[in-house]
């Protein structure tokens, strides 16, 4: 579909916004997405441009949490034969599922998924708005402050959580946002890691996953080509402001807004219904 000025500026912002949160806390696609949707994109194709440009939004990250040396204590060759292929193909299985759901059921699925994800974010806000400080700040990333010893987790402990990384692999090719934060609080929580290790391994799924999901949309509907230059400058702008100005924002109230914000589209999504 045809595209003006003013839908590509807006495209643009959104994925300013959509990069700096998701370099900060996780979940800019609860911004990009509903707004691809709003402007009349098919479903299908929403999801597969979001994917795209949210994944250069992801490198970017990657990077900088490299140069922070999040990723020295990680076992590269263990990490990719135990989730990064695992995810990648959990992550295509999510998005060929879609691929086959009728446009009409999409057009319903996608906002109600989004207000799920929205109060998944907010319920996760108000358990972490303790220590956001921990949370979003690079700079005690890079001298050590933050803990990075593993807590032992038994067995079946481990195997439940590497069950419960590929479902949210498998959501991330089905539809995405959020999964970021998924990985982060199954990786601490669950597999009892620390912050530093679990903050790198969950950018690496995050970006396994969504190259999977990439792979099977580019054959499968293709991507709003138009849209994606302005959305994937956006995102490496958003990237990069939000890891400048972490220290300074209030994770909780930040959740908070893109709360409100993803949920008053979402309910404007399910009116057109």
């Amino acid at each position: 579909m045809e595209l003006s000025i003013f839908e590509l500026f807006l495209l643009f912002v959104a994925a300013i916004v959509a990069g700096a949160v998701d370099s900060i806390v996780g979940g800019g696609g609860l911004i990009s997405l509903p707004v691809l949707l709003l402007l009349g994109l098919p479903p299908l194709q929403a999801l597969s441009t979001n994917k795209l440009q949210s994944g250069f939004g992801k490198v970017i990250a990657l990077i900088r949490y490299a140069r922070a040396g999040l990723f020295i204590s990680i076992n590269s060759k263990q990490i990719l034969l135990s989730y990064g292929i695992p995810c990648l193909l959990a992550s295509m299985l999510g998005a060929f599922f879609t691929t086959k759901i009728e446009t009409r059921i999409l057009e319903l699925l996608i906002p109600i998924v989004l207000i799920l994800a929205s109060l998944s974010f907010a319920l996760n806000a108000y358990r972490q708005r303790g220590y956001e400080k921990e949370l979003n700040t690079i700079a005690k990333i890079k001298s050590g402050k933050i803990n990075n010893k593993n807590t032992s987790k038994c067995k079946n402990s481990k195997i439940i959580s590497n069950l419960v990384i590929y479902i949210i692999s498998c959501y991330d090719g089905f539809f995405g946002p959020g999964a970021g934060t998924f990985f982060l609080v199954t990786l601490t929580k669950l597999k009892g890691m620390g912050l530093r290790a679990s903050i790198a391994l969950s950018r690496l799924l995050n970006l396994s996953s969504n190259i999977g999901a990439i792979v099977i949309f580019s054959f499968a509907v293709g991507f709003a080509w138009r849209a994606l230059p302005v959305m994937i400058l956006g995102q490496i702008l958003g990237a990069t402001l939000g890891s400048l100005f972490a220290l300074r924002i209030s994770i909780f109230a930040l959740w908070v807004v893109v709360c409100l914000i993803t949920m008053t589209i979402a309910i404007v999504l399910l009116s057109r219904w």
